[in-house]
């Protein structure tokens, strides 16, 4: 994680907030909003093995857009093991938050002892 504040992309003070739409196919929605503070990515859907190397770029994508990152994983319906790798490889490359995580990811965090819950 980077310290806040350190080498920032975000939107200045002020500046109001952009939506930039990052992936959307048949399953999932990736989109990241950028305000004054930390960029909002929402996920939405389902990410699963056929998606996950997609929706990590996508991810990506939104690292570029900000270096901070809230990761809003409330409209997930489905998230299989490949699915929870990629969200925790792009939470272990730089500063992330996850939030709203829905109660069947957050037991197979859990079951996986992932170490941020």
């Amino acid at each position: 994680m980077t310290a806040a504040g350190a080498g920032r992309r975000g939107a200045p003070a002020g500046t109001a907030p952009s939506c930039h739409l990052l992936h959307a196919d048949d399953l999932v929605r990736v989109t990241c909003t950028r305000g004054s503070g930390p960029s909002v990515v929402r996920l939405a859907g389902e990410v699963d093995a056929s998606n996950a190397a997609e929706v990590g770029r996508a991810l990506a994508r939104a690292r570029q857009i900000d270096e901070l990152i809230v990761l809003d994983a409330a409209g997930l319906a489905f998230v299989d093991v490949a699915g929870v790798r990629t969200l925790a490889r792009f939470c272990r490359e730089g500063w992330t938050r996850l939030d709203n995580v829905p109660p069947r990811m957050m037991r197979l965090l859990r079951v996986l002892n992932w170490p941020l819950v």
